[in-house]
């Protein structure tokens, strides 16, 4: 997250008073003073559409809204826009270990910014919360690799997300470091963009206050050249004081950034419209927020949940995010001994080694099911229908297909083969029941009110290869 000083700043005329613990009207001006309001230049975006409605809130939040509910943002708690708990992106933190099956450290991603170094140690979980921790630490290992004298913390998201709405009750670290909630890393070709939530410096001189938000665009398939969007809320409070709820509702034509769900900052989504992973860190940028002093470490920044929802709408028409909220992560999730085991049978049908079995070798010389079975399977696999089934193609239909029964599977309490729409809706892991019908509709394409192999594994199978 490359930190610049450009800054497009457009205010309301509004009243605007503080707390008693907040900042001045002086202190305030001396702020925005720092960071006068400055165009993008047209050619940061390479002649690209870029965002021009663009709000961000100046003055207190007003009257926040009451939590009533778990179950819909606190933005929301009507439900108005028809959120549904997103679960792959969810957790609550509970008990003493890491949920490996969502999260991986960040050490193992990136090694952090120097001076700071991302030690795996310093994520923890523990009475209900993730804690990432900054220390004064030192190292042969740091110093070899050119890191200083501090470690910090990172973690990023298996899974990968988009459009929906994100909320996390958090304190940042009460220290010169950053405290961080962003989006990034995505695998969409010729794009990299960044959404930052927030980059908090908890005890930064005079940042105490400053809740920033910044939107990124690396490259585009158009362009090379970066450009972004730095928005800053100031808050009536110390930011590092106490938690609060901060949210970030991802529209494909709105950004929206809450805080204790009041809507701080808008902006005309242009360019963030690619799946990306969720990453919280703690982390050193001397450039901005300059150093921590020894006094303030270590220093934790604490997240008591984060939770994700998606609009019912936006589920039902992506067939890789229903079959996601049913725990399937794909070829992503084959283990290596289960890649190993596809290759070794593939070897069996490809006699020449070439890693390619053509059609008719395929659907003639094999040795289990039907001739009809088997012309079947191969239509599955052979994605570019080119009548060969390459080694890669038939690894990854077979990651596909068994992940799927194994999921499918174990909603068939019976274990009769059929999975009926009762036993969908009551044991599947969705919570929203009448969610869980549509998506059954939607695999039973016989309309026979009966799961069986293979009638879902089509669907299953276009749904798992979506873009």
């Amino acid at each position: 997250m490359r930190r610049m000083i450009l800054l497009l700043m457009l205010c309301l005329a509004a009243p605007y008073t503080f707390a008693n613990d907040g900042p001045t009207p002086a202190e305030l001006k001396r702020e925005k003073d720092k960071n006068p309001p400055t165009p993008i230049p047209r050619e940061y975006t390479g002649g690209e559409k870029r965002p021009t409605k663009i709000w961000k809130r100046t003055g207190p939040l007003g009257k926040t809204p009451k939590r009533v509910t778990d179950a819909y943002p606190l933005s929301d708690q009507q439900n108005k826009k028809d959120w549904v708990k997103f679960e792959p992106m969810s957790d609550e933190f509970e008990g003493e270990k890491l949920d490996l099956n969502k999260w991986v450290r960040g050490g193992e991603v990136w090694s952090g910014r120097p001076p700071g170094w991302f030690n795996n140690k310093n994520v923890t979980v523990s009475d209900g919360k993730l804690h990432l921790t900054m220390r004064k630490e030192k190292s042969a290992y740091m110093k070899k690799h050119g890191f200083g004298d501090y470690s910090c913390a990172s973690l990023y998201s298996k899974g990968r997300s988009s459009y929906g709405y994100y909320e996390v009750l958090a304190k940042p670290m009460d220290s010169a470091g950053s405290s961080a909630f962003w989006f990034q890393r995505e695998e969409t070709p010729g794009w990299l963009t960044e959404i930052d939530v927030f980059e908090i410096g908890g005890n930064a001189k005079d940042l105490e206050y400053s809740y920033n938000m910044n939107l990124h665009v690396w490259k585009t398939p158009r362009t090379k050249q970066n450009w972004y969007l730095l928005g800053i809320w100031v808050a009536p409070w110390r930011l590092a004081d106490d938690y609060h709820v901060y949210g970030f509702e991802w529209g494909k034509d709105e950004l929206i950034f809450y805080v204790d769900g009041v809507p701080v900052y808008t902006v005309e989504n242009t360019h963030w419209h690619q799946p990306l992973r969720m990453i919280f860190d703690s982390e050193t940028m001397p450039d901005w927020l300059g150093l921590p002093e020894d006094k303030d470490l270590p220093s934790t920044f604490s997240i008591e949940y984060v939770q994700a929802w998606k609009k019912r709408e936006n589920i039902l028409n992506s067939g890789k995010i229903m079959i996601c909220m049913l725990g399937a992560k794909g070829a992503a999730g084959m283990t290596e001994q289960q890649e190993k085991d596809y290759e070794r049978i593939f070897g069996f049908m490809d006699r020449d080694g070439d890693d390619k079995v053509s059609k008719d070798q395929y659907v003639n010389n094999g040795r289990y099911m039907t001739p009809e079975a088997r012309r079947g399977i191969f239509a599955a696999t052979d994605r570019n229908k080119d009548n060969v089934m390459t080694k890669a193609e038939y690894v990854q239909n077979r990651a596909i297909t068994d992940e799927a029964k194994r999921i499918v599977g174990a909603f068939d309490a019976d274990k009769n083969g059929k999975v009926t729409i009762n036993e969908f809706i009551k044991n599947s892991p969705l919570s929203d029941k009448a969610l869980a019908e549509e998506i059954f509709k939607k695999l039973d394409i016989d309309k026979s009110k009966d799961l069986i192999v293979p009638e879902y594994l089509r669907v299953w199978g276009n749904w798992a290869r979506e873009k």
